[in-house]
Formats: C-alpha cells, sequence, structure tokens
C-alpha cells in the first residue's frame, strides 16, 4: 500500500504527499481538477513539501483552476515556510498558484458547495493535527487519520451539530494489535470510536465504516486485516478505492 491520501468528487484534495503523482496516473485522474486540498498535519507522509513546487508557473501547464485552495493549521503553514522549494525566490509562484487558509478546530468552513469542519486530532503534538468533517448535498464524511484514540468532546460536537456521518474513515495504523502509544489507533479503539458515534446517533442507518492508513509495523497483511476487521463490523481501505454515497 502507498501513503494514505483522499479525493472527494475529483476537485477535493485530502493531503499532498509523494505518492499524489502516482495515485492520479494510477488511477487515471488529473490534477488539473483538484481546486482545493485539506492538509491534515505536517509530517512528510502527508505533506511533502517540494509537491507544491510542481504546480508552479513554467513548470505546470494547463491549469484549470488557477489558484488552488490550500486549508491547514498555522503549524502546518510555518513548516511550509521553511522549504526553499515555496519560498524566497520562488514566493511569486507560490502566491500565482496557491491561496493558503489557515484553520481551527471547531471552525466551519465553506466553499464550492462544501462545509468542512476541521476537528482536533490526537497526533504530532505540539502541532495541531487535523480531523475533517465534510459535508455536501445532505452527505457526511469523516475523515479520522492520521489520530489516536480522541475524547468525546469531539461526540459532543457533533451531536449538538446534529450530524449524520454517512462514511467512517478512522486510523489503523496498531492494525488489530493492543501497541501501547496514543498517537494512532487499532481496529479495537476504532470499533469503540465508532459504538460511540452509533450511541450519540453520529452516523447514519447506512453508514460505511472503513479502516485506514496502515502500517507494516502491524505485522499484518491486507487479507489478514479483512479478516480481522469484519469482527469489529468495518471494511480495510486499498490503494485505488472507490467508495460512493
Amino acid at each position: 500500500m502507498s501513503r494514505s491520501q483522499a479525493l472527494v468528487d475529483d476537485h477535493l484534495l485530502i493531503d499532498l504527499n509523494g505518492d499524489t503523482f502516482l495515485h492520479f496516473m494510477r488511477e487515471g485522474r488529473t490534477l488539473w481538477d483538484v481546486g482545493h486540498l485539506l492538509v491534515t498535519h505536517s509530517h512528510g507522509d502527508h505533506f511533502a513539501l517540494e509537491e507544491f513546487h510542481s504546480r508552479f508557473p513554467g513548470i505546470a501547464h494547463g491549469v484549470k483552476d488557477e489558484k488552488m485552495s490550500v486549508y491547514l493549521s498555522k503549524d502546518a503553514l510555518a513548516v511550509l515556510e521553511t522549504c526553499q522549494g515555496v519560498r524566497g525566490e520562488n514566493e511569486r509562484g507560490r502566491n500565482a498558484r496557491y491561496d493558503f487558509v489557515t484553520v481551527e478546530p471547531y471552525r466551519p468552513f465553506s466553499f464550492d458547495g462544501y462545509t468542512v469542519t476541521p476537528l482536533p486530532a490526537v497526533h504530532a503534538a505540539p502541532e495541531t493535527a487535523l480531523l475533517y468533517l465534510i459535508e455536501k448535498d445532505g452527505k457526511c464524511l469523516f475523515y479520522g487519520h492520521d489520530t489516536g484514540f480522541f475524547s468525546e468532546e469531539i461526540d459532543d460536537y457533533l451531536a449538538q451539530g446534529g450530524k449524520k456521518i454517512d462514511l467512517l474513515s478512522l486510523d489503523c495504523t496498531k492494525g488489530d494489535n493492543d501497541f501501547h502509544y496514543d498517537t494512532h489507533m487499532s481496529m479495537e479503539e476504532g470499533k469503540v470510536i465508532a459504538d460511540r458515534f452509533r450511541s450519540r446517533g453520529l452516523l447514519a442507518d447506512d453508514v460505511r465504516l472503513y479502516y485506514n492508513h496502515f502500517s507494516h509495523n502491524a505485522g499484518q497483511t491486507y487479507d489478514e486485516l479483512v479478516k480481522r476487521a469484519r469482527r469489529y463490523g468495518f471494511f480495510v481501505a486499498y490503494d485505488g478505492l472507490e467508495v460512493t454515497f
């Protein structure tokens, strides 16, 4: 499996990692259709800084949306500013092709019919890493990785807003193991989160439950993950997965 990334409706990209070009070429997609980017956090497997340079004038041609809007925490933006490829002499190119918008947990923002709510992840401290709730046309996606086991503060917020999640994608870096670190989740922890959400009425009746974001450190193959995930009522994501809901 390659590094985790998601594309919503061909137009909204979640994270920009070093496998981005591979993903788009393999799936027959084009980055020219992407007008918006959500960044979860600044770790290199989600935020490959030099990838931003490849959209600059003189390098990228035929760009449909002249500027890509990039939504990220102020901490992630500060990391981006350290990259020589997108600052200094390249600042003009950066400003020509990107609008960087800093976002904060629990402060929704909207664009092109989407409403996006950043939520706090348990990851990458002291940086503010983000999860995202994405809503459009009455449908709702909860993109929950990278993160460790998060508190019921998120449940409370979602319940107060009357949210109904149609697709729940949760971190499963630990696989089906009881590893003792708190910046990622296991299958068991993901199941607890799903049960919590269900008990608060946050899941649609036909909700899709997916484990995502895996690591070789779990010591389990894809087939083994699938078999184990069934016991928890989850599907297992894979490269090239497409879900319509």
